[in-house]
């Protein structure tokens, strides 16, 4: 059965299962400081920053392949479609899964390292693993409104706010 507060995140997020928790960009730190404090019988943290590196140490040989022979398709270094071949996109997922599988609500943090992947936290907020959790996804997100309204993250690219409650 889901609660009303599940229902609540799922409508609020136009039918999505995830939250942004927006943050001017100077002001990460400090609530990366605020939710490294959050009590761990709850909640995982999912850094992205340490993802990366894992992913590069995992991967080095793969990557320099594609610099040197494919520098045109670099983004899928990244996300690829290849099932056979992990990408730094499905390594997030499967962390967030595995906040999921011991039922912890997953909170990924240093989202800015997505900046040049080629996607972005949407489509994170639109896979099937976040759509059908029973649990929301919270990630930071560092961003400022613009003057027309417009959610900027890193203050530099307009922000889809497909899939995911703003707060």
């Amino acid at each position: 059965m889901v609660s009303s507060k599940d229902s609540e995140i799922k409508l609020q997020a136009n039918g999505g299962n995830s939250i942004l928790l927006v943050c001017k960009p100077s002001e990460e730190i400090n609530f990366i400081n605020e939710i490294k404090q959050l009590e761990e019988s709850k909640y995982h943290i999912v850094d992205m920053n340490l993802l990366l590196v894992e992913f590069v140490t995992n991967n080095k040989e793969d990557i320099e392949f594609y610099f040197e022979h494919w520098p045109s398709s670099l983004d899928r270094i990244f996300k690829n479609d290849l099932e056979e071949q992990q990408d730094f996109y499905h390594l997030i997922l499967d962390k967030i899964n595995e906040a999921f599988s011991v039922n912890k609500i997953p909170v990924v943090i240093n989202t800015g390292v997505i900046y040049a992947t080629h996607f972005d936290l949407a489509t994170f907020s639109g896979s099937e693993l976040i759509m059908n959790a029973s649990l929301p996804a919270v990630f930071l997100y560092p961003a400022e409104y613009n003057q027309n309204n417009q959610l900027v993250f890193l203050n530099k690219r307009i922000a889809s706010q497909d899939r995911c409650k703003i707060i």
